[in-house]
């Protein structure tokens, strides 16, 4: 059975967007923030307290997210996922 597994990126609100979801969909939501994580030693203080990685599980359904943590580069529009 083939499976669809979105991956959101967020302006810095992937916590707030996650708990959203966990509040409509129900499940384990796991969130990993950059401090926390082995990327803390590449990143500056400013992104310290963003999220590298969030899963959403329940049974069959599975969404991912972070928050976007290229400072020099820009999103594309497209990709952003609403702020709540």
């Amino acid at each position: 059975m083939t499976t669809l597994t979105p991956y959101l990126l967020s302006d810095g609100k992937c916590q707030q967007a996650m708990e959203f979801c966990k509040s409509c969909f129900g499940g384990e939501l796991t969130v990993t923030k950059v401090k926390n994580s082995p990327a803390k030693a590449f990143m500056p203080a400013v992104q310290q307290e963003k999220i590298v990685n969030a899963r959403l599980r329940d049974g069959k359904l599975e969404v991912s997210a972070s928050d976007w943590l290229r400072l020099t580069e820009l999103q594309f529009a497209a990709t952003r996922f609403a702020s709540i």
